[in-house]
C-alpha cells in the first residue's frame, strides 16, 4: 500500500504501472488529467496529491465498509446531508453492499417527497396539475417551436463558435473548487431533497453488481423523483421567470434569458425546466453498462418519464440505444417533450466535433429523424390542423361580422 500523501509525476506513473500489473487492467492514458479536471487530485509544487476534502472523503468511505457503526451513523438523519460525498464514494468502492445503501436512500427520498407534496398541497398546489397547466400555456406556438427545432436540428453545423460554446458549457459543469468544502448540513426541505436525489443518481451509476429487478427498482425511483422535481419547477414558474438568479430553499436557480427577453423566458420555460433536470440526471447517472436497464424505462406510461429515459440513452452512444431513442421519439404524443429531445440531440451533435465517431453517431440520428416520413407527416398533420383551426376561426369571425353589420344597418 502506498502511504505517501504527495508524489512526483514519475512516481505516479510507477504507481499506475504497478496497479495495472497487479490487477491485470489497462488504465486510461489520461487518468491524471481526468482526476485533476474533476478536482479529485491537484498538482502543487510539481507534486500530485488529493484535494483536501477528497482525502478525508475517501478514507471515511473506506472505513464505512469495515465499520457498521460508522455506516449507520453516516446514513442517519443526523449526518446524511453533511456526509453525502462520503456516501457516494462508498457506493463507488469495489465489493461494498451498495444495495443496502440504495435502499436506505430510496426510503429517505420517499419520505422527503411525501413532505414536499404535503407542503405544496397546504398552499393549494397540486404539482401534477401545475405541470400540466404549464405544458398547455402558449400551446398555439408549440407547433412553430417544433418546426423550428426540426429545421435547426437538420441544418445544424459545427462551427468554431458552436464548438467553443459547447466546450465552455462542459467546463462550467466541472467542479473546479479548491480547498476544504464546507461541511454544513443542508437544512431546507427542497435542498435536502435535491442533495438526496443527486447522491442517489450517482449511487445508481455504480449499481452494476445489483440484480436486474433491484437495479430497475432504483432507476424507476430516480425517474419518479426527477419527474416530481420538474413539476416543482413548474410550480415556481412565476418566481423563476422574474429574475435571472433566484436563491430559494437552499438551491440556486439560473435563468439568464430573463435579462435578455423576459417574455421569451416565460414562453420557453416549459422546454427549459425538463431540459435542465434531464442534464442533471444524465450527468450523474449515465453509465454504458446500465443501457439495457435504461431502455426498460421507456415502457413507462408517463411521457415525462420516457423523455427523461430518452435523455439517458442519448448520453450513451451505441446502436441499441440509438434505435430505442428514435422509436420512442416517434411514438411520443407530447409535442413539447419531442421538441426537448430534438434540442438535446442537436446540442449533443454540436458539442462533439473533437470526437469523429460521436459526431457521426449523432449526425446519423439527426438524418434518421429528418428523413423519417412518419415524424414529418405528424408534423405536417399538426400544421394542417392548426391552419384549419385558424381558417375556421376566421370564417366564424367574418360570419359574425356580417351579422353585426346587418343588425347595425337595421337601426
Amino acid at each position: 500500500m502506498h502511504t505517501k500523501y504527495a508524489v512526483a509525476e514519475e512516481e505516479w506513473l510507477e504507481i499506475c504501472r504497478n496497479y495495472s500489473d497487479d490487477k491485470l487492467l489497462d488504465l486510461p492514458a489520461d487518468l491524471l488529467e481526468e482526476f485533476t479536471q474533476k478536482g479529485i487530485l491537484i498538482i502543487q509544487y510539481e507534486k500530485i496529491t488529493f484535494r483536501a476534502d477528497y482525502l478525508f472523503t475517501y478514507f471515511v468511505a473506506k472505513e464505512m465498509n469495515n465499520n457498521i457503526v460508522l455506516f449507520d451513523y453516516i446514513t442517519s438523519d443526523a449526518a446524511f446531508y453533511s456526509n453525502y460525498k462520503e456516501l457516494v464514494f462508498y457506493g463507488e468502492l469495489e465489493g461494498v453492499d451498495n444495495g443496502r445503501l440504495l435502499n436506505s436512500v430510496h426510503s429517505r427520498l420517499s419520505e422527503l417527497e411525501l413532505e414536499i407534496k404535503t407542503s405544496y398541497a397546504s398552499e393549494g398546489i397540486d404539482l401534477q396539475e401545475r405541470w400540466e397547466s404549464v405544458l398547455v400555456e402558449d400551446s398555439e406556438d408549440d407547433n412553430e417551436h417544433y418546426e423550428s427545432t426540426l429545421r435547426d436540428t437538420s441544418s445544424a453545423k459545427q462551427t468554431p463558435e458552436t464548438l467553443k460554446h459547447a466546450r465552455n458549457r462542459d467546463l462550467l459543469q466541472v467542479d473546479r473548487g479548491r480547498g476544504i468544502t464546507e461541511r454544513a448540513a443542508v437544512k431546507a426541505l427542497e435542498s435536502k431533497w435535491y442533495v438526496a436525489m443527486k447522491s442517489y443518481f450517482q449511487m445508481i451509476k455504480h449499481s452494476s453488481n445489483l440484480d436486474g429487478n433491484e437495479k430497475l427498482l432504483h432507476m424507476q425511483k430516480a425517474i419518479e423523483s426527477s419527474e416530481l422535481f420538474v413539476m416543482s419547477l413548474a410550480a415556481k414558474k412565476d418566481l423563476l421567470c422574474s429574475k435571472a438568479v433566484v436563491f430559494r430553499s437552499g438551491i440556486l436557480y439560473f435563468n439568464p434569458l430573463v435579462e435578455i427577453d423576459p417574455e421569451k423566458a416565460r414562453r420557453d420555460f416549459k422546454f427549459a425546466a425538463p431540459n435542465s433536470f434531464a442534464r442533471v440526471l444524465g450527468d450523474l447517472m449515465a453509465n454504458p453498462q446500465l443501457s439495457p436497464a435504461f431502455r426498460r424505462l421507456l415502457k413507462s406510461n408517463s411521457e415525462l418519464a420516457r423523455y427523461l429515459a430518452r435523455h439517458l440513452l442519448l448520453e450513451i452512444p451505441n446502436s441499441e440505444n440509438r434505435i430505442a431513442f428514435l422509436e420512442d421519439l416517434m411514438k411520443s404524443d407530447n409535442l413539447v417533450l419531442q421538441t426537448c429531445s430534438m434540442n438535446q440531440l442537436k446540442n449533443k451533435y454540436l458539442g462533439y466535433a473533437l470526437d469523429e465517431e460521436s459526431r457521426l453517431y449523432y449526425k446519423s440520428m439527426i438524418k434518421a429523424i429528418t428523413s423519417n416520413s412518419e415524424l414529418l407527416n405528424q408534423n405536417q398533420q399538426r400544421a394542417l390542423e392548426k391552419r384549419r383551426m385558424l381558417a375556421d376561426m376566421k370564417r366564424n369571425f367574418e360570419h359574425a361580422g356580417r351579422g353585426n353589420r346587418v343588425l347595425s344597418g337595421s337601426h
